[in-house]
């Protein structure tokens, strides 16, 4: 699926992607959890992934905070405020990040994450480049609200929502017991949240 996922990437025109990020980052835009300021992580987009700086644009204009991805190392990620004005610099695989100098955010503090991905599933399913880091990331998330060990933020949980084209979009994504299924995925045309 990630062979057949990637050709078909391939052969998209910019002008689909570009169309297809706008109408992505309308639909997120109106979506409840984005409407009071709060702390929403990004990512940096690779070629092939869905374009998100018009997304971090909206988010500042918002007056939210922007958390974006930094490799750790093997499979770990860690998740810096990144603010208006402040350069990326290249990370691990070419990603642009945070420099080193940006303050480190507990993911479990955020209120949206907006999770790449090269296909998904209108139950939340997520495929990813294989290493994991998302589902890692998410999980420790998660097992922090859980345990208590923070406090929430004033909307509750974390809620995690995949960005995707409609070819994106499978019958089914197989899944692993380590996978972590996401709320949501929003697509140009469509919402598609789990569990409706």
């Amino acid at each position: 699926m990630r062979k057949s996922m990637r050709a078909a990437l391939r052969r998209l025109s910019d002008a689909e992607r570009s169309s297809g990020a706008i109408a992505i980052a309308a639909r997120v835009a109106a979506l409840t959890v984005w409407r009071e300021p709060g702390t929403i992580a990004l990512y940096a987009n690779l070629p092939g992934e869905i374009a998100t700086a018009a997304l971090m644009e909206a988010a500042w204009a918002a007056g939210h905070r922007v958390l974006l991805p930094r490799v750790l190392g093997e499979g770990a990620l860690e998740f810096a405020e990144h603010r208006v004005g402040a350069p990326l610099v290249p990370g691990a695989f070419d990603v642009p990040e945070p420099s080193v100098s940006a303050p480190i955010v507990d993911l479990a503090e955020a209120d949206l994450i907006l999770v790449p991905g090269l296909a998904f599933d209108r139950l939340g399913g997520r495929l990813g480049r294989g290493a994991g880091y998302y589902d890692r990331a998410l999980a420790a998330s998660d097992r922090a609200r859980t345990r208590g060990s923070m406090v929430p933020n004033d909307r509750g949980r974390l809620h995690t929502i995949g960005l995707a084209l409609e070819r994106q979009i499978v019958d089914a994504v197989p899944v692993d017991a380590h996978d972590v299924p996401l709320d949501a995925v929003v697509t140009p045309r469509a919402t598609y949240a789990r569990g409706r």
